[in-house]
């Protein structure tokens, strides 16, 4: 579950990961690399909703044809 920290809400490496159907190595990859700006508490890193958006808006920095399959997929099919 998300966590929330005033108006920013923040989720895991392993949230990300089981939502987006991708690989820890590979998000931690895009972090390590600064694809993807993250904070670190304690020992885990949380990313904000609102990086995480600005990140899932543009797909092409993402490595894997599948996970660039899997954005666009949820960017396309309409929420409840």
């Amino acid at each position: 579950m998300a966590s929330i920290l005033g108006d920013l809400k923040f989720y895991t490496v392993e949230e990300i990961c089981k939502k987006f159907k991708m690989s820890p190595h590979t998000l931690y990859g895009y972090i390590k690399t600064g694809k993807i700006p993250a904070k670190r508490f304690g020992k885990n890193y949380q990313i904000s909703e609102a990086t995480l958006k600005d990140f899932l808006m543009n797909p092409t920095l993402l490595s894997t044809r599948q996970t660039q399959e899997n954005i666009l997929s949820l960017r396309t099919t309409p929420q409840n």
